[in-house]
């Protein structure tokens, strides 16, 4: 999904700096100066409706990366606490986490579906 985002993203800038360059040599051969050209090429609604696209497509594509980006982060944080709790269970032996073994052995089976 990342990948289509940044895929539309890069097609609505192109898209974009298509539609300024019309409306910029449009108002270039009509005899403006570059700056006056330029200027009125940003002001024009085609032109503005190609940039608010690009952003809106940038900013989809910004999401879906920091979505991923925190699903990672999570996932190294939940391997940490997993670590960490393994460590802890072999220096403090498993018999303080489990003073009930039934009750492991009720929790292994609902978890193997049994």
């Amino acid at each position: 999904m990342f990948c289509t985002a940044e895929y539309l993203a890069s097609c609505a800038k192109e898209r974009y700096e298509v539609v300024h360059a019309q409306i910029y040599a449009a108002e270039k051969k009509e005899g403006s100066t570059e700056k006056q050209a330029d200027a009125l090429a940003r002001v024009h609604p085609d032109v503005q409706e190609a940039k608010k696209n690009w952003i809106k497509a940038k900013t989809k594509s910004d999401q879906i990366a920091r979505h991923v980006k925190a699903w990672d982060k999570a996932h190294d944080c939940a391997q940490s606490r997993g670590h960490m709790m393994r460590k802890e269970m072999d220096k403090l032996h498993t018999d303080i986490y489990f003073k009930n073994k039934d009750l492991a052995e009720k929790v292994s089976g609902i978890v193997k579906g049994e």
